[in-house]
């Protein structure tokens, strides 16, 4: 497709259309993340390529902006060029772009020169050969350039019309022929009768019974698929709670690894007396008070064991115990080992303590 600028001219923008490489559908959802995604333009036939920065417009109507684009409708793009893509200097720039899996379609401008200096060499050459005309050159120019604006509205007019009628036909030719329907009252007998006869020959009816079967058997292979998708999901669901308790699945653990349960893994809050049933906690005050004094006492845990303890006040009441000349001896469980001494004081006129009793 072939367009018509002015040289010189900012902020120009160029209608392009994506379709996909397989089937020719148009592309409605290109921008500048698209993969693969690229535009460009050659100025002249021995320009360079070079490359347009692309952007995304958020609107239809949003001003011009070097490199952004935005989708019109069935495929067909807003894009702005940059500036220097339509400067003077050539007859001809070339826009195209694409992506990847899409073809891209191309737009040539025609440049039409607008240099006032050029415009004015010309009218100088002709004042020079004929005379200065009625009008001076200034005003030449001026009418000039509103011609050219004229008529670069107009084709813009045609422009519009062109991408309307685009929008309206085929996105491809089918075996070299545009692709369309026709309601039934509109054809004649004879052209009725052609299609019919058409239809339906025994070799295309075999084919498309082998694509039937082939489909039947596709169809089979995925249903036992999915049964078997199906077996599992039941499987999992035998072996999982019937329902969620306070959004958890409520669990039992067989067995625990060592040092799992760890201070670390156990927040300060996360026992309370809430969560201590009564059987737990009488199980664990009669396994305490029921605890051997020398298994107590041989434990890795807690502090070192000494006399000043709640261990040792129980060696008190136990274990052996001494008293001598006003010192008190208390031992360890094998009645020998000095696990601490008090001293005592003594007094002849004290009564003697022969009996206790709990009331």
């Amino acid at each position: 497709m072939t367009v018509q600028m002015l040289a010189n001219v900012t902020d120009r923008s160029v209608t392009l259309r994506m379709i996909d490489s397989g089937d020719g559908t148009p592309e409605t959802g290109v921008t500048s993340a698209t993969g693969g995604v690229a535009a460009w333009y050659r100025r002249g036939v021995a320009g360079a390529k070079t490359a347009i920065s692309l952007g995304d417009h958020t609107n239809l109507t949003d001003a011009h902006s070097d490199g952004k684009l935005k989708h019109i409708g069935d495929g067909w793009y807003r894009l702005d060029l940059p500036d220097a893509a339509i400067a003077s200097g050539v007859e001809t720039v070339f826009v195209g772009w694409g992506a990847t899996g899409m073809i891209g379609s191309g737009e040539t401008i025609q440049l039409i020169g607008n240099d006032p200096a050029e415009l004015l060499l010309t009218f100088n050459t002709f004042d020079a050969v004929v005379g200065t005309p009625a009008n001076t050159v200034s005003d030449d120019i001026a009418e000039v350039l509103a011609a050219v604006v004229v008529v670069e509205t107009k084709v813009d007019g045609v422009q519009t019309d062109t991408n309307d009628i685009q929008a309206r036909v085929p996105a491809a030719l089918i075996g070299g022929r545009m692709d369309s329907s026709l309601a039934a009252a509109g054809l004649e007998a004879d052209a009725v009768a052609e299609i019919q006869s058409g239809l339906a020959t025994s070799a295309a009816v075999a084919g498309v019974q082998a694509d039937t079967d082939a489909l039947q058997t596709a169809v089979a292979v995925l249903e036992a698929k999915v049964d078997s998708v199906q077996t599992d999901t039941n499987d999992i669901q035998t072996r999982m709670p019937a329902a969620l308790v306070g959004g958890r699945m409520d669990a039992s653990t067989g067995a625990m690894a060592d040092n799992v349960l760890t201070a670390a893994a156990v927040a300060a809050g996360a026992l309370d007396e809430d969560a201590v049933t009564t059987g737990l906690g009488n199980r664990l005050a009669d396994h305490t008070l029921r605890r051997s004094w020398a298994s107590a006492a041989a434990s890795a845990y807690g502090d070192a064991k000494s006399f000043r303890s709640l261990l040792g006040a129980v060696a008190k009441l136990v274990n052996r115990f001494k008293f001598l000349l006003g010192v008190a001896t208390i031992y360890e469980a094998d009645d020998t080992t000095v696990l601490g001494t008090q001293n005592g004081t003594t007094d002849p006129a004290a009564e003697l303590l022969v009996e206790l009793d709990t009331v």
